[in-house]
């Protein structure tokens, strides 16, 4: 196909609790700072034609999506590969040798379907053209889960670097007293008919960052589908930070601590929790006065329309707000505030806007990809970046070593926090090619962070691939992420729903290309 003219690419205080460590200025310690070779990306080894085949393969698939309705536009959608926009870059020994940003940051008219009371147009119909806005390298996006380590996981590492939290083997209960609730059969493993007893206060730290909690993935149905008052036949109000504690507390465990691993969101609201009981602010404060603001991040926060951050700079989330496209349409009667129109600048995450202000452990984060490779770099460089340290190399070793999952010792996913490459695992982020010294994360919205310590590269892949069309024939989906990352197409001659399979697994394709870039062969 012929694109020519066609392509949409863009290259483009408060006090502190705990104040960061800085480098003396006679000091001859300072750490790498991210330098521009975007202009000469020959000078890392990357190869230009190669990059330049990157950018037309993303701008094909962005192309495709700019034509009409993405689901409805092919007449062969499970090859119709498209999305709204996409914004990468990615750095080699400190150098950033590709920032690019392709596609739109909001292109859907905000209407609402019948069946959901909407009113203002179809869903799904594009904007015109001169009423799109183009994403650039200044679009801030939805971090979804990679908040969990660029603010929950920082705040943990930087606690324990300034000794306010004592050991990763803390209860949770000693900073967090009324985490003590008692469970009298909890299942021993993941769907064991074996049951003991379990307390809640017995959970370490360790147990949340490693995902051997015990803790349901989420609290969906305890925050947004429960009504507003009863929790467990108990009386406690879910849709504020007080009031979500008191919920976690009563939910359910789904296995007993320590004997096996389940990947949850609870584990990361609780270290919201854990930051302000140590503290006395919120993971967002915390954060922005001891990392953010003294690397001089402008684009990186917390609840962006409210640090009026302009409509323009932030990418649209998802159509129909937390509906699903209005398959989550039998929410209570008394849970009116479910959002019903297009999703932007707010936290896409149901728990995390309902329940938290947008601010959560888990969820809420939005930042830029090069402002994310500025935090991968402290990372990368042993802590620090310029005249700021921020953790030693010591505690960065010890938080990205793999751990195997204690029912599955040939399983090793996660470090502590942090995703790990451990042989083949999360290829899906990471592709095939990095080194196995590498970790990252990913997020829900479609978006990847990638460190390959042994190699020196950063890699930040930030989309709103979500924000898209979905099937309507999927009953999973009103309670589920299945369109985690991944483009949705309907077949024009039936509900069926196509998954492309190129671009299923976008940091996986990306990542891969941009090493192919580098000279690593698959």
């Amino acid at each position: 196909m012929k694109l020519k003219n066609k392509f949409i690419y863009l290259s483009v205080s408060t006090f502190s609790l705990i104040t960061p460590i800085t480098v003396s200025a006679c000091s001859t310690t300072k750490y790498p700072m991210l330098t521009d070779y975007t202009n000469n990306p020959t000078a890392v080894g990357a190869d230009q034609t190669l990059l330049d085949a990157l950018d037309f393969y993303i701008n094909e698939r962005v192309w495709e999506g700019s034509k009409s309705s993405i689901n409805k536009s092919s007449a062969n959608p499970s090859t119709s590969l498209a999305f709204p926009s996409i914004q990468i870059s990615a750095a080699k020994d400190n150098k950033i040798f590709y920032q690019k940003t392709f596609g739109y940051a909001y292109m859907y008219k905000d209407g609402q379907s019948a069946d959901i009371g909407g009113t203002g147009g179809t869903v799904g119909d594009l904007l015109p053209d001169e009423q799109r806005v183009k994403a650039t390298n200044e679009t801030m996006y939805d971090l979804a889960s990679n908040t969990k380590m660029y603010a929950g996981m920082f705040a943990i590492q930087f606690l324990i670097q300034n000794h306010k939290i004592g050991s990763l083997d803390d209860k949770v209960s000693k900073y967090i007293p009324e985490f003590n609730h008692q469970f009298a059969n909890v299942p021993v493993s993941l769907n064991s008919e074996e049951k003991g007893s379990m307390n809640l206060q017995d959970i370490t730290i360790y147990n949340l960052l490693t995902h051997t909690s015990g803790l349901k993935a989420s609290p969906y149905d305890y925050i947004v589908s429960a009504s507003k008052d009863c929790v467990d036949g108990n009386k406690h109000k879910v849709r504020d930070f007080d009031g979500l504690l008191l919920a976690l507390i009563l939910i359910e465990p789904d296995f007993i601590f320590g004997n096996d691993q389940q990947y949850s969101d609870i584990d990361f609201m609780l270290v919201d929790l854990l930051v302000n009981r140590i503290t006395g602010q919120r993971i967002d404060q915390f954060n922005q006065n001891n990392i953010y603001h003294p690397l001089g991040l402008k684009h990186t926060m917390y609840n962006p329309l409210k640090r009026e951050i302009s409509l323009s700079n932030l990418a649209a989330t998802e159509l129909q707000g937390n509906t699903r496209q209005g398959l989550r349409n039998d929410t209570p009667d008394d849970f009116t505030d479910m959002r019903k129109v297009q999703i932007r600048g707010e936290v896409h995450d149901e728990v995390s806007y309902y329940s938290m202000n947008g601010i959560s452990g888990h969820a809420g984060l939005f930042s830029t990809a090069g402002e994310l490779n500025i935090l991968q770099s402290i990372m990368l460089n042993g802590g620090g970046y310029g005249n700021h340290r921020f953790f030693d190399q010591s505690l960065i070793d010890k938080v990205i070593t793999p751990i195997a999952n204690p029912k599955d010792p040939n399983n090793f996913q996660f470090g502590i926090g942090w995703k790990v490459k451990s042989g083949n695992q999360n290829n899906y982020i990471f592709g095939r090619q990095p080194s196995q010294s590498t970790y990252g994360h990913d997020g829900w919205t479609g978006t990847f962070t990638i460190i390959d310590s042994e190699n020196k590269i950063v890699i930040a892949i930030l989309t709103n691939s979500i924000n898209t069309l979905l099937s309507r024939n999927d009953e999973a989906l009103p309670k589920q992420n299945y369109f985690f990352g991944k483009y949705n197409y309907f077949n024009p001659n039936s509900d069926d729903v196509y998954l492309g399979d190129g671009l299923n697994r976008i940091g996986q394709t990306v990542s891969e290309k941009i090493y192919e870039a580098l000279g690593f062969k698959l």
